[in-house]
């Protein structure tokens, strides 16, 4: 059983500091569906260039803390198109 957080894209403010989640975080689970075939219009959704997670880096931090957390229940986020 996996945890479920939804994070949907936001406006960035110019030069933030941006990170990977799946590099700074690799044991959250990513579907980057809006990138791909496989979602509701069955092709990749304009505006999406690659199946990548960026997030602030405070936010990063904020997510491996919990994912520690939760490893101690046998649970984790399922993070989808941020």
């Amino acid at each position: 059983m996996k945890a479920l957080l939804l994070l949907a894209p936001l406006s960035w403010a110019a030069g933030a500091d941006l990170v990977s989640l799946e590099e700074f975080e690799p044991k959250i689970v990513l579907e980057m569906r809006y990138a791909g075939a496989e979602n509701f219009v069955g092709r990749p959704i304009a505006g999406y260039k690659a199946a990548k997670c960026l997030l602030s880096k405070p936010a990063a931090a904020a997510l491996r803390r919990a994912q520690g957390e939760l490893e101690a229940y046998g649970l984790g986020f399922k993070v989808f198109d941020c």
